[in-house]
């Protein structure tokens, strides 16, 4: 099966450059930086150790940017000089990553590229050049090229916040059985969010002994930098009245948060709209107008009115500015089958959160909330508003929401730290590479 997974690669990469092109037209690549997508560095190899950490989205990148943090405070003397080699797939998350870097306290120590498609030719050009000492894959981006060379290369490589659904599980058991195989065997570690995902995991061809609970490591991102700017414009747009913001939206839930806010008292609130993918701003906007209301366009340098029920957010990295200046939070992924995006973020500044039940991509967080009273969960128009209602007429219940879901995201801080040391206690001997450390 990896034979011919090899091959098949090998026949469709005649056609992977012509795909990077039309990526790039539609938005979905940087045109400057296609050719790390096809293993080409843009960057020299720094000196010292480089540990390779893979996450394939801005969720994904969070966490990993959790573990970058927790390994960097864990090194001892012998790979003080070490730096994190960060890899995704999408522009929003190099966006995500170069902004929040500082909020980490990883500038100077991370470097960005984005992954190569896996193409074995292109894999190994990227192996050659950044010599990585181990590699890491956040939460379960599975290239088989990728690990199956790097593996081959004596490099040590683990799964850290790892998760796996029970469709990709029924597909890796049945028809990827074969691929699983030489696919799973190659982890040295892999560290779940949850005993669940961890019996999960070892109903596949994993090694004796390799799979273990390690935590979420999105549960132990830091709260998101001040954004003066933003919260003072959301005040004075608000102008007394109650902020509800939708973070990180997709399509589709968008129009079931207009709906449940056209359902309100009106000129009672202020309806924020920061969806995932900001490129979305316009048709969101279209999709108020055509309710037959406004909306201001950030991106246009259109701030919030005082008698304009909505404003959009549509860029990046004003997520903190948001959530400070908002009364209730809604986040997105839970209402549409996405599977839930991390709550902790707003948790963390004592934002509880109201959230459609399609979370199982992030449940541990998620039952983190609710054990300590920091969510509530909505599906339909009518349970939206009658949540943003219910919150609204009572002060007191909000601020259970708000103090529980800051509880829960004190109650495992520390999961980030266990897991990084577990992954720098590898035994790194078998990697020809290690200490090598010269520049390319």
């Amino acid at each position: 099966m990896v034979t011919f997974y090899r091959l098949i690669t090998a026949v469709l990469s005649l056609f992977l450059p012509l795909y990077l092109q039309l990526r790039a037209r539609r938005g979905k690549e940087e045109p400057s930086r296609l050719g790390e997508r096809m293993g080409k560095a843009s960057l020299p190899r720094p000196g010292g150790e480089v540990f390779w950490l893979h996450a394939a989205s801005v969720g994904e990148c969070i966490s990993a940017m959790v573990l970058a943090r927790a390994i960097i405070s864990t090194m001892d003397e012998e790979n003080r000089d070490a730096t994190i080699l960060m890899t995704s797939g999408t522009i929003t998350s190099a966006q995500t990553i170069a902004i929040r870097c500082q909020e980490f306290g990883l500038e100077g120590r991370l470097i960005h590229q984005y992954v190569p498609l896996d193409n074995l030719t292109w894999v190994k050009r990227f192996l050659d050049h950044w010599q990585p000492a181990l590699m890491v894959v956040v939460e379960g981006d599975l290239w088989p090229n990728m690990l199956i060379e790097t593996h081959a290369r004596g490099v040590p490589i683990a799964m850290a916040s790892a998760q796996i659904s029970p469709s990709s599980l029924r597909f890796w058991q049945r028809l990827g059985l074969g691929l699983a195989r030489g696919v799973f065997s190659v982890f040295d570690r892999i560290l779940t969010v949850d005993a669940m995902h961890a019996e999960r995991f070892r109903q596949l061809p994993v090694r004796d002994g390799v799979v273990d609970v390690g935590g979420s490591m999105k549960i132990a991102a830091p709260p998101l930098a001040e954004r003066p700017e933003i919260e003072g414009a959301i005040s004075e747009g608000a102008s007394g009245r109650m902020v509800v913001a939708l973070l990180s939206s997709h399509d589709a839930e968008e129009s079931l948060f207009i709906d449940a806010m056209l359902r309100l008292e009106e000129g009672r609130f202020l309806a924020v709209i920061a969806p995932r993918h900001p490129d979305r701003g316009q048709a969101i906007q279209r999709m108020i107008e055509a309710k037959g209301k406004s909306a201001g366009l950030y991106s246009r340098g259109e701030w919030p009115q005082q008698r304009q029920p909505f404003w959009i957010v549509d860029r990046i990295g004003e997520m903190g500015g948001i959530i400070r200046a908002t009364d209730m939070i809604v986040l997105g992924g839970g209402f549409a089958p996405m599977g839930g995006h991390n709550p902790m973020e707003a948790a963390a500044l004592g934002k509880g959160i109201i959230s459609g039940s399609n979370v199982f991509k992030n449940q541990v967080a998620f039952d983190l909330l609710e054990q300590h009273g920091g969510v509530v969960y909505a599906d339909t128009v009518a349970e939206l508003a009658d949540q943003i209602t219910t919150l609204a007429a009572s002060p007191s219940q909000s601020d259970q929401l708000d103090n529980g879901a800051f509880n829960a995201s004190r109650a495992l801080a520390n999961q980030a730290v266990s897991t990084a040391q577990q992954i720098l206690a590898f035994d790194r001997g078998k990697n020809p590479n290690k200490k090598q450390g010269k520049g390319s």
